[in-house]
Parts: C-alpha cells; structure tokens; sequence
C-alpha cells in the first residue's frame, strides 16, 4: 500500500521488545535499521520478513535522507522470497 499510495514517513515494526524502522519517501523504502541487525539495510528488511508476528505503526512525514536501498519494495519482497526458498531447498 505505500509503494502503490506513495507515501513518505517511517514505519515502524515491532515484536517481542525487537524494533525494525522503514525510512520510506514516495514509496520506496530509502533506509531500514534494526535494533537487533548488526547491520542497516536490506539484511534488516530479510530478516524482518521472516518475522511471524508483531506489530506496525506508520508516521507520515518527509524523510530527507539518501536512498541506501536503492529498491522498490516489489523486489525487496521478490528477492526477500527467492532467498527463504534457497534456505529451504
């Protein structure tokens, strides 16, 4: 919905005392930190999508920041699939 409503803001995703923040700007995801990832970006968004539960929260804002992802969340969720498909293969 964001990619396809273009907002801006952060999301926000929480589960079990674990925070994941989105940076998103016009739909793309700019920026992903986790407080549990040891590292910023798209590690943090492939981790988030093997979460099972949690929780979501969006703050609409403009994010003024460089776009370290370079991806739309189309194929962040592609190449998020294809890689849990090569770890259960």
């Amino acid at each position: 919905m964001l990619e396809m409503d273009q907002k801006s803001g952060i999301l926000i995703l929480q589960r079990e005392g674990e925070t994941v923040r989105l940076f998103v700007r016009r739909g793309r995801v700019l920026a992903a930190r986790g407080d549990k990832e040891p590292k910023d970006g798209r590690p943090v968004i492939y981790a988030l999508l093997r979460w099972k539960d949690g929780r979501f929260d969006f703050n609409s804002l403009d994010v003024d920041m460089e776009d370290s992802i370079n991806s739309s969340m189309t194929h962040l969720l592609m190449e998020g699939a294809r890689l849990m498909d090569e770890e259960n293969a």
